[in-house]
């Protein structure tokens, strides 16, 4: 069972990703799990092939893992969430997209952080952190007891962005 969980949600192309990068160079004892990973493992371990041979392939083994996706969803519509819950210690899940995936998260205790994007002259993407703890905006700061947060985020404000 995870320890500790923080999820990312936001748009597409909203920089959870990115967000996600910045935040796990400060926090080594996370490590990223996203749903489309948890897929990915477990076709893996069925097919007696790695994950990093997966991404590397990934035209080769789509349809597969599009099938294995499907499946598990039939199975349960939390099915794929269940199983990132099942893993185990400290896990950062950056593709959290739809509320029924933040509810679950969040019933679980996660940390949720919505990632919101502005854009910039000439396309530039901007994106600026915001920590919800109980539907409350944060704003950088930690005020919900996660420590592994501190110094992570800075204050929210214009000249306090980090950008792409």
């Amino acid at each position: 069972m995870a320890d500790k969980i923080i999820i990312f949600s936001g748009k597409q192309y909203s920089g959870k990703d990115t967000a996600a990068k910045i935040m796990l160079d400060g926090m080594p004892d996370f490590r990223r799990c996203a749903i489309g990973d948890i897929i990915k493992i477990t076709y893996g371990k069925e097919h007696g092939i790695t994950y990093e041979e997966i991404e590397k392939n990934k035209p080769l083994y789509r349809q597969g893992l599009i099938d294995l996706g499907n499946w598990g969803r039939a199975q349960s519509p939390d099915y794929w969430l269940q199983k990132i819950l099942e893993q185990d210690g400290n896990i950062i899940v950056t593709d959290v997209r739809v509320p029924h995936e933040y509810e679950v998260f969040k019933n679980a205790g996660a940390i949720t952080i919505r990632v919101e994007t502005e854009r910039g002259p000439a396309g530039a993407g901007h994106f600026s952190f915001l920590p919800v703890c109980q539907h409350k905006y944060l704003y950088g700061r930690n005020t919900c007891g996660f420590s592994p947060l501190s110094g992570v985020f800075r204050p929210h404000s214009p000249t306090n962005r980090r950008e792409l």
